[in-house]
């Protein structure tokens, strides 16, 4: 028998800042391409760690965080989001030609 461990996603809160990461990364096109998209997806990233870790983290720990974590996020969904994007436009062409 399996068991199935249900859990909810503020009890994570590594989660939270992933799911979101990926919540403005399907909103945008070419995210990791722009400055500006580059510099929002950074400043979600400091926003949620300065809401979700305890205030004995100082601001240099949290610049490293958020440096570890925008890397991991480019390097991991860069390739999903530059894919998403071009089949977004392609689904618009296509609609308008229909």
């Amino acid at each position: 028998m399996f068991h199935v461990k249900l859990f909810h996603i503020d009890a994570y809160p590594e989660l939270r800042l992933l799911e979101a990461i990926k919540a403005q990364l399907a909103t945008m096109d070419h995210p990791f391409d722009k400055q500006e998209t580059r510099a929002t997806i950074i400043i979600t990233i400091r926003d949620v760690l300065w809401k979700e870790l305890p205030e004995s983290y100082s601001d240099e720990s949290i610049n490293y965080y958020r440096d570890a974590v925008y890397q991991y996020v480019s390097q991991r969904y860069g390739e999903m989001a530059s894919t998403l994007s071009r089949s977004r436009r392609m689904t618009s062409s296509a609609e308008i030609w229909a």
